[in-house]
């Protein structure tokens, strides 16, 4: 039981609260103020000495002890523990240097070689790259043989369209179409014209010889179906109507006279510019339409005289 008197100089410690232990007494407030804000190490001689573990005294390093015997209570600054490594008395821990981060897309990529065909090599781990096997390289030979093929048959089918239903390159042999057209010269055909548009007089046809089907004549048409064509000392006469052939000369002109004939349907009338050297309707006839294969429109060969053909 306590004695009154003694306890009369002694502040009253209410019941929810631990009695302090004998001879412990806090820090000053300032002197804790500047330790709970700069994280320094408590010094004040009046701190409680430091709890002990189950059963045993807590170990203090010798230089964590202060004057008195007694070891310095460190306090932890607020907030989360500093990244710059520095201890509470303002100096700085040297810290090892970081190992350098690599970047993985890059580190993957090394000792990737990109070879001139484009493949992309395996790459072994000292980055050297790793020979194809037999079999490998035989597919390779087989797929780049196989499009070679490939590209040949695409470009002969390409071609064999081309020649057969849409142009085709011609030598003319002979000068029954002189001045238009001389021995030796290329011209190109329009095989692909005369779907589309009806023949015309005046057009310089290709066709087969009707005598000979395996030759190829060139003239040019003066009559079609239902026409009338006449020759008169040479003057062309279609449906008693005279012709101005602006394109014969007079000195290819052999100034023969012809009876009137009437085109049969299916049929035309051709002529050579060359009359005086010329194997055309005058000697064997009409040619039937099926016959006529393509109209020539472009002469390439010689150079000088590359150009449309009229």
């Amino acid at each position: 039981m306590a004695r009154p008197g003694a306890d009369a100089g002694r502040r009253a410690v209410p019941s929810h609260r631990p009695l302090p232990r004998p001879g412990a007494g806090g820090p000053r407030p300032r002197r804790l103020l500047f330790r709970v804000l700069l994280g320094s190490e408590g010094d004040d001689s009046r701190q409680a000495p430091p709890r002990t573990r189950r059963g045993g005294r807590r170990r203090v390093e010798p230089h964590r002890r202060v004057a008195g015997g007694r070891p310095a209570r460190r306090l932890c600054p607020l907030g989360p523990p500093p990244r710059d490594g520095l201890l509470h008395r303002g100096f700085r821990r040297h810290r090892a240097p970081r190992p350098h981060r690599r970047n993985p897309r890059r580190a993957a990529g090394e000792g990737l070689n990109l070879e001139p065909s484009g493949v992309e090599p395996i790459a072994g781990e000292a980055g050297l790259t790793i020979a194809p096997s037999r079999e490998e390289t035989r597919s390779q030979i087989w797929r780049a043989v196989w499009e070679l093929v490939h590209d040949l048959s695409v470009a002969v089918l390409f071609c064999f369209f081309l020649i057969t239903f849409v142009a085709q390159a011609f030598r003319v042999q002979g000068t029954s179409m002189l001045p238009l057209l001389d021995d030796g010269e290329r011209i190109i055909v329009n095989k692909f014209i005369y779907r589309f548009h009806p023949i015309e007089r005046g057009d310089v046809v290709v066709f087969w010889y009707p005598k000979d089907p395996s030759v190829s004549f060139i003239k040019r048409i003066v009559g079609v179906p239902s026409d009338t064509v006449e020759l008169r000392r040479g003057v062309l006469y279609v449906n008693e109507q005279r012709v101005d052939e602006g394109y014969l000369l007079p000195q290819f002109n052999d100034g023969d006279s012809h009876a009137p004939v009437v085109v049969p349907k299916g049929y035309y009338y051709v002529l050579g510019d060359h009359r005086n050297s010329s194997n055309d309707s005058r000697t064997w006839g009409e040619v039937p339409e099926k016959y006529i294969y393509g109209k020539a429109f472009f002469r390439f060969w010689p150079p000088s005289k590359v150009g449309l053909i009229r």
